[in-house]
């Protein structure tokens, strides 16, 4: 009997420790926090999570929005990370939206990433900005670098581009500045206006990429995304 005590109390502290783990895991796995956040200045900001409410792709590390917001009658917006595409010492977000107004209005879009580590992998030294698109005006795009790992945090600026105007229109910019300490995280914000009913596409990429930098593939990602991008298909095949 006291032999059959024992095992039961065994077979408890077993069960409350494996459930502790999970919860453990389960923590640790959610720190990953890939968003958007759209805003127009006015109604209450839209945010969507990786997985969370609202979050109309399945896959894990990918984030997408569909909807309106003030005049803008009309939003699409997928941003893109690892482990889709990149990974935590490679890191690639890749952000692509499209926006029609019914009206004059501004919007900003944002996507971020955390957890992202140091050392980089193995040839990366340098982070690499650019956005392309077509359509109204893009006001600025920015992307910056945060070691205190918040998602949306603007700690370290990377890159300040624009702004642009016209029927299509591109850009980018290289640094070799590198986060001092990891984890961190990583966020692109794009602020686009209309000055009545207008449609503007954007497609957006901050990624680590060897140094010199290479050239932008405009509607494609970067050539270092694309090739991360094979990585993965090879590995699902």
């Amino acid at each position: 009997m006291n032999g059959q005590r024992r095992t039961n109390r065994q077979s408890k502290w077993l069960a409350v420790g494996a459930c502790a783990a999970l919860i453990f895991l389960g923590l640790h796995t959610s720190a990953h926090a890939l968003s958007i956040k759209i805003s127009d200045g006015i109604a209450t900001p839209i945010e969507v999570t990786d997985g969370g409410v609202g979050d109309i792709m399945s896959q894990t590390g990918a984030v997408g929005w569909s909807g309106s917001i003030g005049v803008f009658t009309l939003n699409v917006t997928v941003g893109q990370s690892d482990p889709l595409l990149g990974a935590v010492d490679a890191p690639a977000l890749h952000l692509t939206s499209v926006h029609t107004s019914s009206a004059p209005g501004s919007l900003t879009i944002m996507l971020t990433d955390t957890d992202f580590t140091l050392p980089l992998a193995a040839g990366l030294d340098s982070f690499v900005s650019a956005i392309g698109g077509t359509g109204g005006t893009v006001t600025s795009f920015k992307t910056y670098f945060d070691t205190s790992n918040t998602p949306f945090g603007t700690g370290t600026l990377l890159a300040d581009l624009g702004p642009y105007a016209g029927a299509s229109f591109a850009g980018q910019s290289s640094i070799g500045l590198l986060p001092p300490s990891s984890p961190y995280s990583l966020t692109m914000i794009a602020s686009i206006s209309h000055s009545g009913i207008s449609t503007t596409s954007v497609d957006a990429q901050l990624a680590a990429v060897p140094e010199p930098s290479t050239v932008l593939l405009l509607g494609s990602g970067l050539a270092g995304l694309a090739w991360w991008r094979h990585r993965k298909a090879q590995a699902v095949q």
